[in-house]
């Protein structure tokens, strides 16, 4: 018998797709296609989208929050802060900090709407579902383990970041008690280094698995690479994490070296303090700042390499594509790049927050063809054979078949 799996996840498509949006959209298209029966519950971002929706055979159920009601989808009041280049954060005026208030009671609001409009869907189809499969760790997830207590429907959490378990916001109704409650999930950890941190924070081994994040395995014939151009894709409003003062510190070194060398940055955000701190190192020309890109493929397709500084990831979305795609990366060495890059293999793990280090690994490939090949031929040969959507689906859908609701 299918197993019928109601995905819960905050943000989905059609908007604009962060990574745990595009795992959870791929996933659940690959399971259906091995027969699963999948219902995303999700947010209704305004009137202008539908309510339900089929998209590739699965189910998208959008409930209201109060920015249902607006025209025009808002931008996400969920994302963090972004880094600027300045050492000293600038002076918060009174209107700043009125504007601020305003948007974390939206956020609030926005929260206990759709925690009320979620539990009512839920209470009323209950019957129609055999488990909850929640896509991230944060409150979302308490929410689900409590909902999934009065259905006595077993909840999977697949996490998304490190720390495996992040700190509830406090403009969320009922956050500590989510807190608490999520705890008692069962979960999809990306990488031992997650698996370490839930059973470290009391977790029974019996409830952790480790299954990675997919990706789809593209066309390389499609593939026409210019040698200069380096690509990093990433929003620049995901904060410190993200490693962007070692990114430009390290580029300012490599234009010095290269001139020719093109970086091509990818993702929303305010771009402009890192421009102009590339201008004041003399290299803004040699970066540009594309914004939001649907049709990333096409970037992937012409890139040289890869480039992902990060202090903190829970398993890079971008750093798969490009590898299935054949590319190498320069990353930092933290779990989560270890747990796809093996140095020298298919691609460079330098020590983190060192942008001579970044530097030097961005200017070896640049100036090594050969070294380029070698490694992205091994890149695409293991993503293909260990990050596959079809494997993970597999892989998915047999925690599904062995999970049943335990009380308590």
């Amino acid at each position: 018998m299918s197993r019928r799996v109601c995905m819960l996840i905050y943000h989905y498509w059609p908007g604009p797709e962060g990574g745990t949006e595009r795992q959870c959209r791929r996933l659940a298209t690959a399971l259906t296609r091995r027969g699963v029966v999948c219902t995303v519950l999700t947010t209704r971002s305004s009137r202008g989208v539908p309510v339900r929706e089929q998209d590739d055979g699965v189910q998208i159920v959008r409930v209201p929050t109060v920015e249902s009601f607006r025209r025009r989808p808002a931008t996400s009041l969920h994302v963090a802060a972004p880094v600027t280049a300045s050492a000293s954060p600038p002076a918060r005026s009174a209107s700043a900090g009125i504007g601020h208030f305003a948007a974390a009671t939206v956020a609030f609001l926005n929260a206990l709407v759709f925690q009320i409009s979620a539990a009512a869907f839920l209470w009323r189809h209950s019957r129609e579902f055999d488990l909850i499969h929640v896509h991230t760790a944060e409150w979302i997830a308490g929410f689900a383990v409590w909902i999934g207590r009065r259905l006595r429907l077993p909840v999977l959490c697949k996490l998304a970041t490190l720390p495996a378990l992040p700190p509830t916001i406090s403009r969320v109704p009922f956050g500590k008690t989510w807190n608490q409650m999520r705890r008692h999930a069962e979960f999809v950890a990306l990488n031992g280094a997650m698996a370490e941190e839930l059973a470290a924070a009391g977790v029974p081994a019996q409830r952790i698995r480790v299954i990675p994040n997919s990706v789809g395995i593209p066309d390389v014939s499609l593939r026409h690479e210019d040698a200069n151009t380096v690509l990093y894709v990433g929003n620049l409003s995901q904060g410190s994490y993200k490693a962007f003062d070692v990114l430009f510190d390290a580029w300012a070194m490599v234009h010095d070296v290269r001139p020719d060398g093109r970086l091509v940055v990818l993702g929303g955000g305010d771009a402009s303090p890192w421009e102009r701190y590339l201008e004041e190192h003399g290299c803004r020309a040699s970066v540009s700042f594309e914004g939001y890109v649907r049709d990333v493929d096409t970037y992937y397709a012409r890139a040289a390499m890869l480039v992902l500084p990060s202090r903190q990831e829970g398993m890079s979305n971008a750093l798969l594509e490009a590898l299935s795609w054949g590319i190498p990366a320069v990353v930092s060495d933290i779990p989560a790049n270890r747990a796809v890059v093996v140095d020298g293999q298919n691609g460079l793990v330098v020590p983190v927050n060192n942008a001579a280090a970044l530097a030097a690994g961005i200017i070896r490939l640049l100036g090594d063809a050969g070294l380029r090949n070698l490694l992205g031929v091994t890149a695409r040969r293991r993503i293909r054979e260990r990050y596959g959507v079809e494997r993970v689906a597999e892989q998915t859908q047999k925690v599904y078949d062995g999970l049943q609701f335990v009380s308590g």
